[in-house]
């Protein structure tokens, strides 16, 4: 069985339908997710149906993913499928065929309409939770995992696990509640939803997709999550996580009372206690799922709060505080974007109550690595920054940015052309491709996108053929080297900004003379959707790209 989650579809719509939802509920996209699965828009949509068609969508949840029954060919599925599909609430996928989905976000509002709960599939056992969060801590493990991936390669076994010593080392700086079991969870995790991948030697390298995933709200993220922890298991699993939801916040599902009571309805995977607790096993590792005693279980706290109720605290943009020290304190509400961000800027301390960050020569060096300079490193500082940065630190800063930048090391393509005048104008092409000039007749290129390299010359007519002349002749760029040698981060980041403060951004083109001033909508991996001042849109690949520059509000 294969499940979808809300965001999912949500990333998945074209940008035309994602502008005309914005623009008809006058939504931003941050809230667009929330609005969506808010209860009470939910509960009004479920009102309107009559016993039949709720019996109709019974059938539909329990059957529709093994495709028997196409929810408009039910009985009194027309009419139901007319009306969830206006409201948002089943989406048509055309990936391959046609075929309807409710994504499993929903299934918690659903299951009182078209199920008798009985009371017995609640434990008489009490437990209080603690109250809601921001959320973060239930990202933690994948959140650090994949931004030491970033930092360094992590190395795997011949069986594709993370060496012990790897993930005792990252433990060190983790609170003792995450387990080893919860760091190999969060690789697969990762290597799932393409935010790591392989680098030749077999270890584990962070992707340009990280930064899109980290993007979303904490919500939005653990639906992600849920996502791959429900995929590929069986529909019981599924409604047992929306079961647990539904519960008050100090109580716990009796979860042999939830298998008798699939069994008798026929819910696809209620097989027996052994499946049954494999299956949330899996849940477990994740931070999904916590078990008291044998036989009871509900959601952690996170996912109980944000997973499927939006109740968990609302995440901030503008929260570091910066001292003269170069300790930077990120607080809890601290959106995971942020941190993010300055992961890649400062040296990680520890993580608590506040998450420390610290910003010395070795973190600027970490920094140049990354593909940061001191204009745009204090630039994206002060945008974080709750107060000013620290008159000395700003000094400091451009000081090692100086230092580390005298000289470099760097992996580039020689572009030998066979008199001046042909050099010159190849360089007027390339523009921001090109790192330095050798000779009269030779250029260093940047070597990180060959595909866009030969792109911009062939579409400024000047003809070469494409491949590059090298002792070891490699393959041109695969999918994955395009996922570890993204275009320049700085306009990834004013993008991405740009897109959660719903900033209109003025784009320059490789080889363009006219900038486009556009309102960004989607980002994907290769390209950019967004709506131009006429109101038509239009999708940007990313490495077309040649500056990004955000309109102030």
């Amino acid at each position: 069985m294969s499940v979808t989650s809300l965001v999912g579809i949500l990333d998945r719509l074209d940008p035309q339908t994602l502008y005309r939802l914005f623009e008809h509920y006058h939504l931003s996209q941050q809230d667009l997710f929330g609005w969506l699965l808010n209860p009470v828009r939910v509960d009004d949509v479920m009102r309107t149906f009559s016993p039949n068609e709720l019996a109709d969508l019974r059938y539909y949840l329990l059957q529709a993913e093994h495709m028997r029954s196409p929810l408009s060919k039910l009985a009194h599925g027309r009419n139901l499928a007319k009306n969830l599909g206006e409201t948002l609430i089943a989406f048509t996928l055309r990936d391959t065929y046609a075929r309807d989905v409710i994504p499993f976000d929903y299934f918690p509002l659903l299951l009182p309409y078209v199920f008798e709960l009985p009371k017995t599939l609640r434990s008489a056992e009490r437990s209080p939770r603690n109250a809601p969060t921001y959320g973060f801590e239930a990202l933690l493990p994948l959140f650090h995992l994949v931004t030491e991936a970033r930092r360094e390669p992590l190395p795997q076994t011949n069986s594709g696990q993370l060496y012990r010593r790897t993930i005792g080392k990252m433990r060190k700086v983790l609170p003792p509640w995450i387990s080893a079991e919860m760091l190999d969870s969060a690789a697969t995790l990762a290597y799932y939803f393409r935010l790591v991948t392989l680098s030749g030697d077999g270890s584990l390298v962070a992707t340009s997709e990280a930064t899109n995933f980290f993007s979303h709200p904490t919500p939005q993220i653990l639906s992600f999550i849920m996502q791959w922890a429900l995929d590929h298991h069986n529909l019981f699993l599924v409604v047992i996580t929306a079961l647990a939801a539904v519960l008050d916040p100090d109580e716990w599902l009796d979860t042999q009372a939830v298998l008798k009571w699939g069994k008798a309805l026929k819910i696809p995977g209620a097989y027996d206690s052994y499946s049954l607790e494999y299956s949330l096993a899996s849940l477990i590792a994740a931070g999904i799922w916590e078990n008291h005693g044998r036989f009871l279980g509900r959601l952690t706290d996170a996912y109980y709060y944000g997973g499927f109720r939006q109740q968990l605290l609302a995440e901030k943009e503008r929260t570091l505080l910066i001292e003269p020290t170069g300790d930077v304190l990120a607080p809890p509400e601290t959106s995971p974007y942020v941190l993010w961000t300055i992961s890649s800027m400062a040296q990680l301390v520890k993580y608590d109550l506040m998450t420390v960050y610290h910003i010395d020569r070795p973190a600027i060096s970490q920094a140049v690595m990354q593909q940061w300079d001191a204009t745009t490193y204090l630039a994206e500082l002060k945008h974080m920054a709750r107060v000013d940065i620290p008159t000395n630190l700003q000094h400091n800063i451009q000081d090692w940015f100086k230092q580390l930048t005298r000289h470099r090391l760097l992996h580039a393509t020689l572009l030998h052309s066979e008199d001046t005048k042909d050099s010159v104008a190849a360089e007027k092409i390339l523009q921001h491709f090109v790192i330095a000039r050798l000779s009269p007749t030779d250029l260093i290129v940047r070597a990180d996108n060959r595909k866009a390299l030969f792109k911009a010359l062939e579409q400024s007519g000047v003809p070469v053929i494409p491949h590059i002349e090298e002792y070891d002749d490699p393959d041109d760029l695969a999918y994955d080297d395009f996922l570890t040698t993204p275009f320049d981060s700085t306009l990834h980041r004013a993008l991405v900004r740009a897109l959660r403060g719903q900033q209109w951004v003025v784009i320059q083109h490789i080889g363009d003379k006219n900038p486009v001033r556009l309102l960004p909508i989607h980002i994907t991996l290769m390209n950019v959707e967004g709506v131009l001042e006429n109101r038509d849109i239009v999708t940007i690949p990313l490495p077309d790209i040649q500056t990004v520059e955000v309109v102030p509000s």
